[in-house]
């Protein structure tokens, strides 16, 4: 009776720490905020900026180009974008570059902006053993069928 008990606390214990590793990832949603007016101008970085939720760490944001938030493996990271007047703007793709020998940031170095009523967001889980790394990418979004890009960063917390 005593192993059974040793084994029934072990298995619980087991079960809580791995319960409470479930709960450690967060969705972090970045959302980039464009001056269309700016846009037309030609620099992207002068009509953009970027806004997070709380509970995302920005580590930079001086510029657009050195804008760099704080995530952890496991997190899902959500893209959107809407210009200054509030009009939503497509997110058509996510593309970080790869670097060999380092894992990639996500199961696939692009990300697709999926359409959701009517708008497109990019949206990924990051990747394990991609801790104390930092990625630099590219987010290409659309306005008025012209592209546009622009090129931040991600840190992967340890």
């Amino acid at each position: 009776m005593k192993t059974t008990a040793i084994y029934l606390v072990l298995a619980l214990s087991a079960s809580l720490v791995s319960f409470s590793g479930v709960f450690a990832q967060e969705t972090r949603t970045i959302t980039l905020s464009v001056d269309i007016d700016r846009l037309n101008n030609g620099n992207p970085s002068m009509a953009c900026s970027f806004d997070t939720d709380s509970n995302t760490q920005v580590l930079d944001n001086s510029s657009p180009e050195n804008f760099t938030i704080l995530v952890n493996e496991e997190d899902t990271v959500i893209w959107e974008a809407f210009s200054t007047s509030g009009d939503e703007i497509d997110i058509e793709s996510i593309q970080f570059e790869e670097v060999r020998g380092r894992a990639g940031l996500f199961s696939e170095p692009k990300l697709n902006g999926m359409g959701n009523n009517g708008k497109k967001k990019a949206k990924g889980t990051i990747n394990k053993r991609t801790k104390g790394n930092e990625y630099k990418y590219a987010i290409e979004f659309s306005v008025d069928g012209e592209f546009f890009l622009i090129d931040p960063k991600i840190k992967v917390g340890a």
